[in-house]
């Protein structure tokens, strides 16, 4: 495979193999780097998360051309050879998937936008002014005290900005998304990495213990997942899981340079890499590393600058990120197989929400108290998340599906600790 590509790429979905040209990719609403995505793989459950609109969706499917029964097999044979794990056996069809964006295309009758528009993107750079602030004031000014706060306020830029602007849902500019989607980069992650596992992986099969890397990623340190091995110090996770969180900070950007090596994140490969996503990759890591290490122990040495102020911010803001993510997926209420459901049932089973109604909390935390309605709909801003909730809710109380809610973000933390407590003394397969 070539390293850097600007030309036509195939996908599968429905069954159905299409080219995806380069003029395609360019004016595609949610901008070339959320289409890439489905390059080179069986995209049907990908697609279907983030095109509620049946219609619309059908409608620009249909511009594209189809390759041949014969050409056809061929792709659909690389496809599986480049990504095997893509398709979802689970159905994206069903009633009452069909019945869920029924209802929430009503919701965005009227002129109402699904992405964040002005208010997101007034709330992200207020955020990003914040946090230069306290980085400012702790690591330039050398107001060490302040030091985990910015760890905070660095992982919240990681929950409140790059989560919706690498799911393309921040803004209808795809460069604006591009833009804050590189928070990630500076903070110490990679867009292009993390599109690649959460988007590509984690959201395809969650809770999946092979397929889902936030389920099986930690393992043997860490059991999340009943049909793993249980090894005897598991019987303890519960006490040293949040050492083990507070280490994702420093774990996250050296994972990103051997996924890049590997060309995927454990088995999820990564889309057709071009020039300028390569040399974004680079140059997150060079300010991350510049702006985070380097400067601090210039300015105030290498103890000061390590001690005071690089292990209090990395810790932190690890912690809280690790475990803002854990209590989704990884709690009592959530179910660890998809089996026998279709793709809607298994998003729904799989996650859970905690303090759904508070607007404070949706603010702070980017929306992943709601993680469930992000599961179903990821391509809508999270501003819309506390309504489209009270509609899911309403679905599952009239289809019988259980709704997994915790009543605040404590509560959650409690459930999820409780659950590796029991995971760790339960009999594995």
């Amino acid at each position: 495979m070539m390293l850097f590509s600007r030309m036509s790429y195939t996908t599968t979905i429905d069954g159905e193999t299409y080219i995806l040209t380069e003029e395609f990719m360019s004016h595609h609403p949610g901008g070339r780097d959320m289409i890439i995505l489905a390059a080179s793989r069986d995209a049907t459950s990908l697609v279907a998360s983030y095109h509620r609109r049946d219609t619309v969706f059908r409608k620009s499917l249909a511009s594209l051309s189809k390759l041949s029964d014969a050409e056809a097999t061929t792709a659909q044979t690389a496809h599986r050879a480049f990504d095997p794990h893509s398709r979802s056996l689970l159905r994206t069809d069903s009633t009452l998937y069909t019945e869920l964006k029924r209802r929430i295309n009503a919701y965005f009758t009227q002129g109402r936008s699904s992405r964040g528009g002005v208010f997101m993107i007034l709330k992200s750079f207020l955020h990003i002014a914040v946090t230069t602030a306290a980085y400012y004031v702790s690591h330039v000014q050398g107001y060490f005290i302040l030091s985990p706060l910015t760890g905070l306020l660095i992982s919240m830029l990681g929950l409140c900005v790059q989560h919706d602007a690498n799911h393309g849902s921040l803004s209808g500019f795809p460069l604006l998304n591009r833009f804050f989607g590189f928070m990630n980069d500076i903070i110490g992650g990679s867009a292009l990495c993390w599109k690649t596992q959460h988007v590509a992986g984690h959201h395809q099969h969650p809770n999946h213990h092979t397929l889902d890397s936030d389920s099986y990623g930690n393992f043997p340190l860490l059991r999340l997942n009943p049909i793993d091995k249980r090894y005897w110090y598991h019987a303890y996770q519960a006490y040293y899981a949040p050492l083990l969180y507070s280490l994702l900070a420093f774990v996250y950007p050296i994972r990103d340079m051997i996924d890049l090596a590997y060309r995927a994140h454990f088995h999820t490969p990564m889309p057709p890499l071009d020039l300028t996503t390569l040399s974004l990759f680079w140059l997150g890591k060079i300010l991350h590393y510049g702006l985070l290490w380097a400067l601090p122990i210039m300015l105030h040495g290498l103890q000061n600058g390590f001690l005071g102020l690089i292990l209090p911010t990395l810790l932190t803001g690890g912690l809280f990120l690790a475990i803002s993510f854990s209590v989704s997926h990884n709690v009592p209420l959530t179910i660890q197989t998809t089996s026998n459901m279709c793709f809607a049932e298994a998003q729904i089973r799989t996650s859970a929400d905690w303090a759904p109604d508070s607007l404070v909390s949706s603010f702070v935390w980017g929306g992943l108290n709601t993680q469930i309605v992000h599961h179903l709909f990821p391509g809508i801003a999270h501003i819309h998340y506390p309504v489209l909730t009270r509609i899911i809710v309403d679905v599952c109380r009239e289809k019988g599906i259980p709704y997994n809610s915790y009543p605040t973000f404590a509560s959650a933390v409690w459930a999820h600790f409780t659950h590796l407590h029991a995971l760790g003394r339960s009999r594995g397969p």
